[in-house]
Order: structure tokens, then sequence, then C-alpha cells
């Protein structure tokens, strides 16, 4: 292996000293995973060193290297070896040389950069592994020259990402101010004035988007607001006149009622007269006497006198049945009907029976046949 990879050689032959490989173990697997684990460590204390005065740097990465975790110790023992063998060395060139042993492992046909050993040439290369020979090949070139390459495009990406930062920055502040910021400030002020009691606001509408049908419906509710106040102060300075208007059109109308309810007991009290003389208990007879009581449905009151109207009927009396004054014989008859229907209409029905039944026993008082 070559001389600067000396410190990872030791690193990989620990790591396979100390790997024990399980069932499903895969060595090729765990030991790329612990180059990176080794390629961090090397990034980490190679930065740390470059912050080292070049000045006191001999003394300082003594005391640096006794601080490093184990996982360092065969890297710290090359430097160390480095400082042993280059004792009239100044920390400029001790820093060179230590950056040797601390270059990082690059994968397969991966981008990397390099510097040249006097640290001011930096590379662009590529590490290619031939199997078949067993060689490493590292190819490269001068990062200066793929600037210059790259430096047409980056001019042309240089002043896309100002235009783009332009339009950022400048055009889309000013866009959202216009279409986004400007009528939502409105549309708060104009809140803010409502709660304040203003309701003669109007917020502007620029473009019927989302904020400007919320605009338009926030005027819609404030016209509907501002209506519903004028329509309520009306009501509240025309109370009184409105007031004595609905008092006298509900007086009127309860005359009209009680009118009407007056007319309409009058007619309960004509139909009641009529009905009472035809529910008489017309029966004679001292053997067999008979006796009745009718309820009807509804009960009323006309001028002081109190009645009842419905279509309840009982009648009873006597018939004389025969040729002649001396054979006929007498019959007693006791009718009791319902007439369908309530109060005028039930009454109606009643009186058309009791008219019948009255009228055949009348008929048969006057005639010897029936």
């Amino acid at each position: 292996m070559p001389e600067y990879f000396i410190a990872y050689k030791i690193s990989i032959l620990d790591f396979l000293k100390h790997y024990k490989e399980t069932q499903n173990g895969n060595l090729k697997k765990d030991l790329l995973k612990y180059f990176d684990e080794l390629n961090k460590l090397t990034f980490v204390n190679y930065n740390r060193i470059t912050f080292i005065h070049d000045e006191d740097f001999r003394k300082e990465i003594e005391k640096y290297l006794r601080k490093t975790p184990k996982e360092f110790r065969p890297f710290a023992e090359v430097i160390r070896q480095i400082l042993k063998n280059n004792q009239e060395a100044s920390g400029k060139i001790l820093k060179l040389k230590i950056y040797q042993y601390l270059a990082p492992l690059r994968p397969h046909k991966v981008r990397h950069y390099r510097a040249s050993k006097d640290g001011f040439t930096h590379f662009v290369s590529y590490v290619e592994y031939d199997p078949d020979s067993n060689i490493v090949y590292e190819g490269g070139y001068r990062y200066i020259d793929y600037r210059a390459f790259i430096h047409h495009s980056a001019l042309q990406q240089t002043i896309i990402f100002l235009i783009i930062f332009f339009v950022v920055t400048v055009i889309y502040p000013l866009f959202f101010r216009g279409s986004l910021i400007k009528p939502l400030d409105e549309l708060l002020e104009g809140v803010k004035k409502v709660n304040r009691g203003d309701l003669s606001v109007k917020v502007p509408v620029y473009v019927q988007d989302e904020i400007g049908y919320l605009a338009t419906s926030f005027n819609k509710m404030v016209v509907s607001i501002r209506e519903a106040k004028e329509q309520l102060q009306d009501y509240a300075n025309n109370l009184e006149e409105k007031v004595r208007e609905r008092t006298a059109e509900l007086n009127a109308s309860l005359q009209e009622v009680r009118r009407l309810k007056q007319m309409q007991d009058g007619d309960y009290y004509l139909t009641s007269l009529l009905l009472k003389p035809l529910m008489v208990n017309f029966n004679k007879s001292q053997k067999v006497p008979t006796e009745f009581i009718v309820k009807q449905y509804k009960e009323f009151e006309f001028r002081g006198k109190t009645s009842e109207i419905g279509g309840d009927i009982c009648v009873t009396g006597n018939l004389r049945l025969g040729k002649s004054l001396d054979t006929a014989k007498r019959f007693i008859v006791a009718m009791n009907g319902d007439a369908m229907g309530k109060s005028t209409q039930g009454a109606g029905g009643a009186l058309v029976m009791g008219v019948v039944m009255n009228a055949i026993m009348a008929r048969s008082a006057r005639t010897i046949e029936f």
C-alpha cells in the first residue's frame, strides 16, 4: 500500500482482526460502512488541525493528540512519527505532511477535490479502479480550468439567478401588496369602522377573486345591517303611533268577533227555542209513567239567558190505534235519537226527527184509525 495509506491500513487490519462474521453477516458491507466512519473521523480531525497556529504547531498538536479518541490512535501514531522525523520543520510544513496522511477515502467514480502539496493549486479528480491489474487510477484537471470552462454557463446562470432574485424580492412583493395585502388591509379597516359604529363604509373591490368575493359579501352585510338599523330606528320613532293603529285594528277585529258571536248565539237560541217544544213528555199513562233528561253537546249564553243546543232528542207520548173510539187501544211511545253533527247541524236533524214523531202522535190523537 502507499505510504500515506499506512494509518488506514492499520485501522482496517485492526477491524478485520476483531471482526466476527455472524451467520447473516456481510464483510464487504460492514467494511464499507467502517470506511465511512474513518472518513468522518479524518475529516473532523483534519479541520481541527487546520485551526492550530503555525508558530506553536508542534506544541499544540501534541496536546491535541492526547485528547483524540482511540479510533484515531493509528493516525495519531503516524502524526507523532512525522513530528519525530522532522524536528527542524516549521508548523506550515508539518501541516502539509500531516494532511497527506489524513486524505479521505474517495468512492469509485465520485468527484472530489485535491490540493497540491504547496496548497496553491486545486484539482478536481476522479478515482477509477481496474480489477484486472489491481491498480487504482486517479485522473483530474485543474479547478481553475474547470472554472474557465463553465464561466459562460455560470454567467448565464448568474444572470438568471439575479433576474429571479429581482422578481422574488421586488416584483412579487409589489404584486402581493396590490392583489393581497392592500385588499386585506382595506377589508380589515372596514371591519374596524363597522365595530366603531360607522355603517357608511364600503370596501372597494379590485378583482373578482376570493378576496373580491369576500369584500362584496362584506359590503352586502354592511348594507343589510344599515337597513335593519334604519327600520329599527323608524319603528322606535313611530312605535306609539303603530301601537295605536294596531290596538285600533285589534279592537275592530274584537268587535267584529263579538258581533258574529252574538249573531251565532242568537241562531243557537232561536234553534233551541224551536227544539224545546218537540222534546216534551206527552205520555199520559198512569200505569207506565215515563221521564227523561236531555243534555246537549254545546252550552251557550244569549242576552243573559243560558241554554244548550245539539242533536240529541228524546220524545215520549201515546198512540191510539183502532177503528173507533170505543175499540181503540192506547200505546206508549218512547223515541231517543242523536242526529249526526254538532251544534246547529245536529239540532237541524233533531228538529226534523222531533217534528215527524210529534206529527205522528198528534195525528193518532185526531183520528180513530191509524
